[in-house]
């Protein structure tokens, strides 16, 4: 997967709606192996996705920096979309898996206490500040 990972989830999980909808067994394998290549060499343990801020997206395989990670909140939402229409095509449970990773890691995270969200990216810096409303950093757990 090349691009942004927010619009790359999208047409991942438009690809799978339309395989699952034509019964289109190339589109299938095409979606299996999108699938294969983010997530072993595109996501990170986490289920974060999109390591670089310069284009909110994908770089080069295994390029999965700690401190620099951009992985949005809205990726993670987009790839346990993508995850749920995978479980149509295939009742795999690693379609749920990477699902499940993507909610409790991905997409909860970019809530705050309040309710409120936190600035993309979310990251993991000691020099953040506390939350101090929308669009601010959030203070890494310690």
């Amino acid at each position: 997967m090349v691009g942004h990972a927010v619009r790359g989830m999208y047409m991942a999980s438009a690809m799978a709606d339309l395989a699952f909808e034509l019964g289109d067994d190339d589109l299938k394998r095409a979606c299996e192996a999108l699938w294969r290549d983010v997530t072993t060499a595109q996501m990170y343990v986490t289920a974060g996705l999109g390591p670089s801020e310069s284009n909110e997206g994908f770089t080069e395989p295994y390029d999965l920096p700690n401190e620099t990670a951009y992985a949005e909140t809205c990726a993670s939402v987009a790839l346990a979309f993508w995850a749920h229409r995978m479980l149509h095509l295939d009742l795999d449970g690693a379609y749920a898996d990477v699902m499940e990773l993507a909610l409790y890691n991905g997409a909860l995270s970019g809530l705050s206490r309040e309710g409120r969200t936190t600035s993309t990216p979310t990251r993991s810096r000691a020099a953040a500040s506390t939350s101090a409303g929308p669009g601010t950093p959030a203070r890494a757990a310690r």
